[in-house]
């Protein structure tokens, strides 16, 4: 049976995760005070599909750059020495 952890880290999980939680809370505030036939329309007009598009775009570059840049760095430490390659 796994320990419960100590109430000190506890507590400071907590207070690092409720300020980070605050931003969705202040969207949902502000979504629910619009209402729902407001919301949609929102979120159904032309400009949205040009936001999303631009987002997954941007996704995708991202990602390759990540796994491309990820893959060269990990030949790179597999292939040479590196000072302190030991201590990993």
């Amino acid at each position: 049976m796994p320990r419960r952890p100590p109430f000190w880290l506890t507590l400071l999980i907590i207070l690092i995760g409720l300020p980070l939680c605050l931003p969705f809370l202040y969207v949902i505030l502000r979504a629910t005070e619009v209402g729902l036939t407001r919301s949609v329309e929102l979120l159904f007009r032309p400009r949205m599909a040009e936001l999303l598009s631009n987002t997954m775009l941007l996704m995708v570059c991202v990602t390759i750059g990540a796994i491309s840049l990820g893959t060269f760095c990990a030949f790179l430490l597999e292939r040479y020495r590196f000072f302190g390659k030991a201590f990993f």
